[in-house]
């Protein structure tokens, strides 16, 4: 009842903002990037399995009364542990996001054609172009960060799950 509850809290105030602001965000390319790659992070984390048979959130350790989110076979995924693989995936897609808009990022010079342009005006091009490397730079290494930590954290669960996996990345 309470799922219920916020799906239609959810819809209502989604009608509301579509009311006010319009249909535009239909038509843009960052919505629909978004919403393909929730759809395929979705099916990639196994979400679907733990729909069709229903396992549990997590489970308690009957020794140590501690709480697993990650079942150690291959044989059972809790819905916790597909969490945890649809975030980490989607930390990965973020990652690859940041490193393909570091390089799309354009520089807005106004430059005027065909006039000279003062030492002032020079230096301001300048400092403008020397902060977007800045910037650049700083996106493609974080992006590249991202994906290292992120696809370590990966394969050290796929460890967990498979004994005997031989090759790690960063993790054990």
């Amino acid at each position: 009842m309470d799922a219920i509850f916020w799906v239609i809290l959810l819809l209502s105030l989604n009608i509301l903002y579509l009311w006010i602001n319009g249909t535009d965000i239909f038509f843009k390319r960052s919505f629909w990037g978004f919403l393909i790659v929730m759809f395929a992070l979705t099916f990639i984390s196994g979400q679907k399995w733990n729909q069709i048979n229903g396992p549990p959130f997590a489970i308690r350790s009957s020794q140590s009364k501690e709480m697993h989110y990650i079942y150690p076979s291959n044989r059972v995924q809790l819905v916790a542990e597909s969490l945890i693989v649809m975030s980490f995936y989607g930390a990965v897609a973020l990652g690859v996001i940041f490193m393909n808009e570091a390089f799309e990022w354009k520089v807005d010079l106004k430059e005027k054609e065909g006039q000279q342009l003062s030492l002032k005006e020079n230096k301001a091009i300048r400092s403008k172009i020397s902060r977007y490397r800045i910037y650049k730079y700083i996106m493609i290494y974080a992006g590249l960060g991202i994906i290292v930590v992120f696809f370590s954290y990966l394969i050290s669960i796929f460890r967990m799950k498979v004994h005997g996996y031989p090759l790690r990345f960063l993790f054990a």
